[in-house]
């Protein structure tokens, strides 16, 4: 009978410790939009949540009914803080999750390399940095911007997680992208993939819709109005996987941007050698022409 107890007490034990891991690592990785984040306003006893820098707060004992020094709650308030307070009201509080307004591909990160006045990103963990300040000229340590070095961050970076913190979010780096036409085909139907777009990501519900409708809603779908009036509300995607975004959330950069910028350069460069060169060949012919006079 005591071996009973003990060993429930140990499984008792071990289930909390369990839940307390996994819901530190859910919390962790929360990723919130601005529809997500818009319900967490603080109003009518909800909690209150803002963004400042890519991270999201619980501000609810700082915000008292959803605003504080004029600042609502449940918005990206990392203007105003820049603005006004400062970021060390913050301190302290506790960080629940992510925010993003854009994703990025590989690709597309790849393109702020941090070379030629071009901005220096990395993605550590699925989330894009801007480490503009300490990459100069596109490298820092032998790391090169433009990648995820979500491993050499891990495996061989001397920094920990903390030194992130002093570095902007500006986007979620995905794999995959969907437009809303070539999401319709993910709709659990003929073993395809079970997946719905909230707010510009896409999600896997394979996990809560298994035959790919759940309440009247469709999976393959553009779900943010349906999900939102839905009885659990839009926070029930904080714990849905990730699979992508619509390419409409990418963050829109212009195919030639970083080029064209080049280019313009090369060309005024270009010219002011050219009129350089027109001079001192006029300049040339003016001394000839005197000294052939003087002769």
């Amino acid at each position: 009978m005591k071996l009973n107890k003990f060993s429930t007490i140990i499984l008792l034990l071990i289930a909390v410790l369990f839940i307390m891991l996994f819901s530190r690592s859910a919390a962790a990785e929360n990723i919130f939009t601005s529809e997500i984040l818009a319900e967490f306003d603080g109003q009518n006893d909800e909690d209150a949540y803002i963004a400042a820098r890519g991270r999201v707060y619980d501000v609810t004992a700082l915000f008292s009914d959803g605003t504080h020094m004029g600042m609502e709650a449940g918005q990206d308030l990392t203007q105003e803080l820049e603005e006004g307070p400062g970021f060390n009201i913050l301190e302290g509080l506790e960080q629940v999750g992510y925010y993003v307004e854009v994703a990025l591909t590989p690709d597309l990160l790849a393109r702020f390399d941090g070379v030629e006045r071009q901005e220096a990103y990395v993605a550590v963990d699925n989330l894009v940095y801007d480490v503009t300040d300490v990459f100069s000229g596109g490298t820092h340590q032998g790391n090169e911007a433009g990648q995820d070095l979500t491993d050499v961050f891990h495996e061989e970076s001397p920094h920990d997680m903390d030194t992130l913190s002093d570095y902007y979010i500006v986007g979620l780096l995905v794999e995959e992208t969907f437009t809303r036409a070539e999401l319709s085909d993910y709709d659990a139907q003929d073993d395809s993939p079970n997946y719905a777009a909230v707010d510009g990501l896409v999600y896997d519900m394979a996990g809560f819709w298994p035959e790919g409708e759940h309440y009247g809603h469709q999976a393959g779908e553009y779900l943010t109005q349906e999900i939102f009036e839905s009885p659990h509300g839009i926070t029930v995607m904080l714990n849905v996987a990730i699979a992508g975004a619509l390419d409409d959330f990418l963050l829109a950069v212009e195919e030639n941007d970083v080029e064209e910028e080049t280019d313009i350069l090369y060309v005024v460069l270009m010219g002011i050698g050219v009129l350089a060169a027109i001079s001192g060949v006029l300049l040339g012919l003016h001394a000839f022409r005197s000294v052939l006079q003087e002769v």
